[in-house]
């Protein structure tokens, strides 16, 4: 308990220094990060196993927080004096860009039509098994499709919020709907972060983008509590069951403590102890990741950081526990390699953060929204990723966003020579 008192103090004092500067990708990972580093605020974590055992987060592990922190600030206060860039960025905005806002519209349209004809399809290569009520039966038969469905459902929201366009967005919001009640909350959470991050950069003044965050951060937790208490039963139509859940309190401990912040720091916990290592050869398991689709079928899929420690560690656990990226650079090689990793992280996140802060200086609109778009979820869910799973990611939502950019330029070259305005 008092370590997690101490972390927290330290944390706080750390917001001090973030809301006097101007708002960049640095800000936003000194905020998303604290989410699935949770745990450390509580001094415990805990596996999916039943019943709840909690355990006390390790001495290492809270070097290895710490020390993430002290390098974000290190590299963050560099930032500001290595280019004055943060100041240019704010003098214009990437809304302002008439082109851009034209190519914008064209993706809303493509997406108001493409998004539902992915759900359509998934539904129809599931069948019955799209409104299965356990989770882990639909992901043994989830398709590439839901999964396509998933992050245009997430760039149809976000784009809709910054092109003002209400109706799409509440259709969009519907989407989420229907992703949250299968058992997901990919589609709300990639959404808020992207227009979160996006409006963050654009904003001359740090502190209410920060505490507006923290606010929704814990009221995200509490309804992301609750919805993992309850989804299950709204599903199966127990209605009854799931209203004795939201009135118990020792249930709403339990999801907390069930939440995957406390699993993935449970991995990167006992992999620490217990010097947990897995071979080299592992890096070229992750760059499979970059090889055409075709090697899957000849060699089968890429094994990542889970095929190796959750039959070793955690061999009571029946079902997926996720990942941790910064577990497994340690098992990989060492404390070194892992604070090497940290390092090349942010050094990496320094330049991201200069183009980023440059293309809305240069009023960009549809550049800027792309890297708002790859840089938003992957930074946030890289904590619960393995290094091979948040390349995919990145490289699926560089598909997505190109495909639907030329698609979008396509139907506007239609649209112009057909001189058609139906979709208007």
């Amino acid at each position: 308990m008092f370590a997690g008192g101490a972390f927290t103090l330290f944390y706080l004092s750390l917001l001090l220094y973030f809301i006097r500067r101007q708002f960049d990708l640095f800000s936003y990972i000194y905020l998303v990060s604290a989410l699935y580093f949770t745990p450390a605020f509580f001094g415990v974590v805990t596996d999916a196993s039943f019943p709840i055992t909690l355990e006390d987060i390790s001495f290492d592990s809270y070097v290895f927080y710490y020390s993430f922190y002290f390098l974000l600030l290190i590299f963050s206060e560099f930032s500001n004096y290595a280019a004055n860039v943060s100041i240019i960025a704010r003098q214009h905005s990437p809304i302002n860009d008439r082109a851009g806002r034209l190519v914008l519209e064209n993706m809303i349209i493509f997406l108001r039509f493409g998004t539902p004809l992915l759900l359509l399809g998934s539904y129809v290569v599931m069948g019955d098994l799209f409104f299965e009520s356990e989770k882990q039966v639909f992901l043994d038969n989830q398709t590439r499709l839901y999964t396509m469905w998933q992050q245009c459902a997430c760039l149809y929201c976000f784009l809709s919020f910054v092109g003002k366009k209400w109706r799409d967005l509440f259709i969009g919001l519907l989407f989420a709907g229907v992703d949250l009640y299968i058992g997901f909350r990919g589609v709300v959470v990639f959404g808020i972060l992207c227009i979160f991050l996006f409006y963050g950069l654009r904003a001359n003044k740090s502190r209410q983008f920060i505490f507006g965050f923290l606010l929704l951060a814990v009221f995200g937790l509490v309804l992301s509590a609750i919805y993992k208490a309850v989804f299950v039963f709204v599903k199966t139509g127990d209605s009854d069951t799931a209203l004795d859940r939201l009135l118990d309190i020792d249930g709403f401990l339990e999801s907390v403590y069930l939440s995957e912040s406390f699993i993935t720091q449970k991995i990167f916990n006992v992999v620490v102890q217990v010097d947990f290592s897995i071979p080299i050869t592992h890096v070229f398991e992750t760059l499979r990741v970059f090889l055409p689709w075709l090697h899957i079928r000849i060699f089968g899929p890429p094994l990542g950081f889970n095929d190796y420690f959750q039959n070793e560690l955690f061999p009571n656990i029946p079902w997926g526990m996720a990942s941790n990226i910064w577990a497994e650079q340690f098992a990989l090689l060492g404390w070194g390699g892992l604070f090497f990793m940290v390092i090349v992280f942010f050094v990496g996140v320094f330049f991201l953060n200069r183009k980023i802060l440059m293309v809305f200086s240069q009023n960009r609109l549809i550049f800027s929204l792309l890297l708002v778009f790859l840089t938003a979820p992957a930074v946030m869910f890289m904590h619960r990723n393995d290094l091979a799973f948040e390349l995919v990611l990145i490289r699926d939502n560089v598909f997505i966003f190109a495909g639907v950019f030329y698609c979008s330029r396509f139907l506007a070259s239609w649209r112009i020579s057909s001189r058609r305005y139906l979709f208007r």
